[in-house]
């Protein structure tokens, strides 16, 4: 996929290329291109309906797009380890929270049949935090669609969040800066770190969901971006809209 894919989608709708209004393939997600100050158009996104778990929807990044999606109209569920802003932030009713413990698959485990069983299925999967359990969650919900086919009638799709390699040098110089600790760290396994979302592995992780998830009708998709910015949300409310396909989009 070329790193330019999204700019060119954008720019069609822009355009008008794809028209003024494009279902895809979903009566409840609508492209829109309206016009804007000055002769430029802006893409706005209609997903109302839609049923979004966004798993670290609390923290950096996830939190601009937690309200992003609120304001699109969606139902939005947000896994969190952030429990006491997440029973403050779901006083209004706008955002279900469950709590989880990113180490501990329990957590997890019960935060996802807890939120299937209020929805019977969910439309789109954000995962913008590291989580050692991605595969088991889509084994999950690949069996959620066995059992339950009536789920599979729209695409859904699970979204991948990490950082490319300006952001991750960063983060890696700023750990490396506060790791004082003269311990050995413990050795991960081959299974955990080829599960933990990064630029390295990202292909792998990717490889890995799509032969889990396709035959379900779900698509996998990530976003690679370089800082807490607006464009990524933007670029997150475009992936969700069902009917795009596989897509890895990289930000620089």
């Amino acid at each position: 996929m070329a790193d330019n894919y999204l700019e060119r989608k954008m720019e069609d709708l822009r355009s008008g290329r794809l028209g003024s209004t494009s279902k895809m393939n979903t009566s409840r997600a609508v492209y829109s291109s309206q016009p804007s100050a000055g002769n430029n158009k802006t893409v706005s996104f209609n997903l109302t309906s839609r049923r979004i778990l966004i798993i670290g929807g609390y923290s950096g990044i996830g939190n601009s797009i937690t309200q992003a999606f609120i304001k699109a109209g969606c139902r939005v569920a947000v896994f969190d380890t952030a429990q006491e802003k997440g029973q403050n932030t779901t006083k209004d009713g706008r955002i279900r929270f469950t709590p989880f413990v990113p180490e501990d698959i329990s957590t997890l485990e019960r935060a996802w049949q807890n939120l299937i069983t209020a929805w019977h299925d969910v439309d789109t999967v954000i995962i913008a935090v590291q989580i050692l359990d991605i595969y088991t969650l889509a084994k999950w919900w690949a069996l959620r669609r066995n059992t339950h086919p009536i789920a599979s009638l729209h695409n859904s799709i699970i979204l991948l969040l990490y950082p490319t390699r300006n952001y991750l040098n960063q983060e890696n110089n700023s750990i490396s800066q506060n790791n004082t600790s003269s311990q050995p760290t413990s050795a991960v396994g081959q299974e955990e770190a080829d599960t933990i979302i990064s630029e390295k592995n990202i292909d792998t992780v990717l490889y890995r969901l799509y032969n889990i998830l396709h035959e379900h009708n779900i698509d996998v998709k990530a976003l690679g971006y370089v800082d807490n910015n607006n464009k990524t949300v933007q670029n997150c409310l475009f992936l969700a809209v069902p009917g795009m396909g596989n897509n890895r989009i990289i930000m620089y």
